[in-house]
């Protein structure tokens, strides 16, 4: 498998999401991918960790509230 895709398992696994529903993510356009030559579906690699940093960065931004000023 080439380094700038994964199979839809794996990106599964990734994202914490089912088969299906990675599936359909890549069908519908959510998440760029496409077909190898074999028929098999994939998930760009780029797009996986663009998908993986939005997840991941809100919960970085939060911030405990501070209740001295308040």
């Amino acid at each position: 498998m080439p380094r700038g895709r994964f199979p839809i398992t794996d990106a599964a696994l990734r994202l914490g999401e089912t088969y299906q529903q990675v599936r359909t993510r890549v069908l519908r356009g959510e998440l760029k991918g496409g077909r190898d030559e074999f028929g098999r579906l994939y998930v760009d690699a780029a797009d996986l960790r663009r998908v993986l940093r939005q997840a991941v960065s809100p919960a970085l931004k939060r911030r405990p509230k501070d209740h001295r000023n308040g």
